[in-house]
């Protein structure tokens, strides 16, 4: 017996990303997805768009715009483990439940001119697919860190009696904040000054062997894949 096919709930936040695709020639999403499959992963996705454009001949601006809707799209697919078939027909399914005041005839046309297209992108190995995937390892921990502070401060130490104060107490309060989940989760962390000279001394030493690797995996010919850069309040 068959089973019915999927339909997804296209969220309406998402629409403007899906009337790109339907704008897009069959041609230049062809183009995107051969330029794609020669470029090497990375996890800021904006970093793609200028390489991609320069090498298909593809206006940037269009590539800025379809690159994010495409990461997306590829998260979704690999979280849901459906082949690329599967998902554009489930997509499908759903843009065509959504009203004509929202999807209306254009975009359904030319969804239906890019849906080909948009299969042979999903289904080739292309560095979004990479990207995606290196995302999810990165991401593959309970906390991630966003943020960081690192707040010294001093605290009076009285007598007995509260009458007077006997000493001042200097510490240090390292405030992580961290994304757990889909929530934020703020750490907060109290040390001295012994703790803040072996802490420096720990964080030198992790750049210095990071250096190492990175000098001998770019020695071996392996793509080295950038994080975004974290700044401290």
């Amino acid at each position: 017996m068959a089973t019915e096919r999927p339909k997804f709930n296209i969220p309406k936040q998402e629409l403007p990303g899906f009337k790109a695709l339907a704008r897009t020639a069959p041609e230049s999403l062809q183009k995107l997805t051969e330029e794609l499959s020669k470029q090497p992963p990375s996890l800021d996705v904006d970093r793609l768009a200028g390489p991609v454009a320069r090498a298909s001949g593809i206006e940037q601006s269009i590539v800025e715009e379809l690159l994010p809707v495409l990461w997306r799209l590829t998260m979704v697919q690999r979280r849901l483990d459906l082949n690329a078939e599967d998902f554009v027909n489930s997509l499908a399914a759903g843009l065509g439940c959504l009203p004509d005041k929202d999807w209306d005839a254009d975009d359904r046309n030319g969804w239906a001119n890019v849906s080909d297209q948009l299969r042979n992108l999903l289904a080739s190995d292309t560095a979004v697919t990479s990207s995606v995937k290196a995302s999810e390892l990165l991401e593959d921990q309970q906390l991630l860190l966003c943020k960081s502070r690192v707040i010294t401060d001093m605290r009076a130490v009285f007598d007995d009696s509260a009458q007077s104060i006997k000493g001042i107490l200097p510490y240090h309060t390292i405030v992580l904040r961290c994304h757990e989940g889909s929530n934020d989760r703020d750490i907060y962390v109290a040390i001295d000054l012994d703790d803040l000279v072996l802490l420096r001394q720990q964080l030198e030493r992790a750049e210095q062997k990071e250096k190492v690797l990175r000098s001998a995996l770019q020695s071996a010919g392996l793509t080295l894949l950038e994080t975004s850069a974290k700044t401290d309040d």
